[in-house]
């Protein structure tokens, strides 16, 4: 699937999230979020923002 397809799939499932959460339906927003996270992974080959952001490195004792 080509980026531009899951940006926009991205875009959906949030989109689709903020409805049902003001619709009161807390579980499908959750699997909303689910499948935004899903695309998300695919995109940038990461899985929250753990790989995004550098670890610290440990100092000498």
């Amino acid at each position: 699937m080509n980026p531009n397809e899951l940006r926009r799939k991205m875009v959906l499932a949030l989109e689709t999230e903020k409805r049902l959460l003001a619709e009161h339906k807390y579980i499908e927003a959750l699997d909303a979020r689910a499948e935004y996270r899903t695309y998300r992974r695919q995109l940038t080959g990461s899985w929250g923002d753990g790989e995004l952001i550098p670890a610290r490195e440990a100092k000498p004792a």
